[in-house]
């Protein structure tokens, strides 16, 4: 049988007594689950963080101020990815992109080290370190072979330059702004993503663990100085300069091309041209590529300033809502949205027809007579006679001209000599929608053939002036009748979504005294028809002969009206039409609002420095007298902006 087992006696603990909360402890701890609870289902990120939001106020992570949520990053550079470099290679940092979900703040630090450290380091450590891989065996891995490579060649560097520098310890801080929690992870990816897409390596974005509050306080005053972080020559040092784009960035503006004088990297160009009203583009016969609505398939043409154009006068009508009016004298195919294209080989303007108002009559009327008196002359031209016939028969001409308006034109006249005490009969002149009913100056040589006669009586000098004033008005209504002798056809009223006015003139004549004067008569028609508030844009005003006396009026129109010019001109060294010669009508670069030129020549930079009253900058001058394709200086007179772009324009 078997004994009964002795059972060892056990030592029970005595049970603690339980805490018991309070009502207030209790209540505490009942809030705290239902936010927890709350913010399990509402918010979604990583775990630890006990608010609505996801975080907490003394979270050393994120902080939230004025509404908004900011926190602090480290940027590490991997060794060797930027080595060698440029100097200012640290403002790759700054993304070539605009940031979406956040804002972002960078800043560099550098501090000279301390003497004991630094002497620590000249007289121990770099000896025992270069020594250490000298007796290394060779790795059959070749990353580690070349990178062992590196750290010998900047050893010897950092030794030789222990002569005459000491130590610089530095870092960056990267600092995000943003209006949600989840817009700073957010903000960190997309920078992260930027950093890949631009093809820059090495930069590392790393959270700095219990120290992001700290860093708040002290960003001014401290730097992070350990193994982690940089220690370098002072001549090294130097050479991060950390100095931003002085270009265009502008938060709601258009790209452009890239900023070739950024010491950022890939930098692009992009511009805010709403508010531009008045604007010279000057191409120096270089082309320019532009794409249709991206980047994508290119195109390289030679209307360089008509592309400019279209870019810079885009917000006159998508963003204020104005019609803009193109004056087209060289070919270019694109036409904005909204467009209504006038081909002017198949609408016709009648000269003697008056745009004006009932109000300004009188100087309207002049105006015309002068306008109509020029047209004819320039297609006399000066070469065809003498100067002092020249004179006499344009005195003639303007003369007859006015007589027969006032007195026998449309039958009894459609003019008075006296608009101030006749104005119902001086309104008469003026332009309606009964195109049919208005005089041409085809009817305008029967009254010649009388002049004729009648001058012959005078003297025999006399009667030859006229002779060959009747010859030249005739010449010119037989070669050009859509000129002198059609009625208006042009639709009397634009419909709301006719934004963008093309004016067709290039194909007209290869002339230029042709092509001028059916640009005079056009652009009397268009300042006249033109509303305050639009825009005129000419395109290749050098393209054509035409005395700059004789638009100055349609100038200062613009000016009562409150219209907007942009002009370009496309030749290389033309002596007769430059911003010399035009200087009257287009008004000198100084006082535009925006200036593009392209391609120079000493000529033609010799004009560009008259007319803005001071000389360009001469690395602009390097730049532009190389006559690259694509390279343009773009300058805004509001911020006193300006920078050369290797130039894609999107349209």
């Amino acid at each position: 049988m078997f004994g009964k087992k002795k059972s060892k006696s056990k030592k029970v603990k005595k049970p603690t007594a339980k805490y018991k909360m309070t009502k207030a402890e209790k209540k505490r701890a009942k809030q705290r689950r239902k936010i927890a609870e709350a913010r399990k289902k509402k918010f979604i990120g990583q775990p630890g963080f006990t608010s609505d939001s996801g975080y907490v106020e003394y979270d050393g992570y994120i902080h939230k101020y004025k509404g908004r949520y900011v926190s602090i990053f480290d940027i590490l550079v991997k060794y060797g990815t930027h080595n060698p470099e440029v100097i200012g290679w640290l403002t790759k940092l700054i993304p070539t992109q605009q940031l979406k979900d956040g804002d972002i703040y960078f800043a560099y630090r550098e501090k000279g080290m301390s003497k004991g450290t630094e002497n620590e380091i000249f007289s121990k450590k770099l000896h025992s370190k270069k020594v250490t891989m000298l007796n290394s065996e060779e790795s059959t891995d070749e990353r580690e072979n070349s990178k062992k490579e590196l750290e010998l060649a900047d050893i010897r560097l950092t030794m030789d330059l222990a002569k005459n520098e000491h130590i610089v310890d530095s870092d960056i801080s990267l600092v995000i702004w943003s209006d949600t929690p989840e817009q700073l992870k957010k903000t960190v990816d997309e920078l992260r993503q930027n950093y890949k897409d631009s093809g820059i390596p090495g930069f590392m974005i790393v959270r700095k663990t219990f120290k992001q509050k700290e860093e708040f306080f002290n960003l001014f005053n401290k730097i992070s100085a350990n193994k982690w972080h940089n220690a370098d020559m002072e001549s090294v040092a130097a050479s991060r300069l950390f100095l931003p784009s002085s270009g265009f960035v502008d938060p709601q503006g258009v790209y452009v091309g890239k900023d070739l004088e950024s010491l950022l990297y890939n930098n692009s160009s992009i511009i805010d041209f709403n508010g531009i009203r008045h604007a010279v583009v000057i191409t120096g016969g270089i082309s320019v590529k532009y794409s249709l609505n991206g980047l994508e398939y290119p195109i390289q043409t030679n209307r360089a300033g008509s592309a400019w154009a279209h870019v810079i006068a885009e917000d006159n009508y998508l963003v204020n809502g104005k019609r803009t009016h193109h004056i087209n004298l060289v070919p270019f195919d694109y036409h904005a949205p909204n467009s209504k294209v006038l081909d002017m080989q198949n609408y016709t303007l009648n000269t003697l027809e008056v745009y004006g108002t009932k109000e300004n009559v009188e100087v309207d009327a002049n105006d015309n007579f002068e306008k109509v008196t020029e047209i004819i002359m320039m297609l006399l031209g000066e070469n065809a006679i003498s100067s002092d016939q020249y004179a006499n028969i344009r005195s003639m001409l303007k003369e007859q001209l006015i007589d027969w308006v006032v007195k026998r034109a449309g039958g009894n006249g459609i003019y008075t000599f006296d608009p101030k005490n006749e104005p119902t009969r001086a309104w008469r002149i003026l332009a309606t929608e009964q195109h049919q009913n208005y005089p041409t100056i085809g009817d305008f040589v029967l009254e010649l053939d009388s002049v004729v006669a009648r001058e012959r009586k005078v003297g025999e000098n006399a009667g030859d002036r006229a002779q060959l004033l009747l010859r030249a008005v005739k010449t010119a209504v037989n070669q050009y009748p859509q000129v002198f002798n059609a009625k208006t056809n042009i639709p009397d009223k634009f419909t709301y979504y006719d934004r963008n006015i093309y004016y067709d003139l290039s194909k007209l004549s290869s002339s230029r005294v042709v092509k001028g004067a059916m640009f005079l008569n056009t652009l009397s028609y268009v300042t006249n028809r033109a509303m305050p508030g639009d825009m005129i844009v000419i395109h290749g005003l050098d393209s054509v002969s035409v005395s700059p006396r004789v638009l100055k009026p349609y100038r200062e129109k613009m000016d009562e009206k409150g219209i907007g010019l942009i002009t370009t001109l496309e030749e290389r060294d033309n002596k007769e039409m430059n911003i010399k010669t035009l200087n009257s009508f287009i008004y000198p670069l100084s006082t535009q609002d925006l200036v593009v030129l392209g391609g120079v020549t000493p000529d033609s930079l010799k004009d560009i420095n008259y007319s803005w009253n001071k000389e360009l900058p001469r690395r602009v001058c390097d730049e532009l007298i190389a006559n690259t394709s694509s390279r343009f200086y773009v300058y805004r007179a509001r911020d006193l902006l300006g920078t050369v772009i290797d130039t894609h324009l999107i349209l």
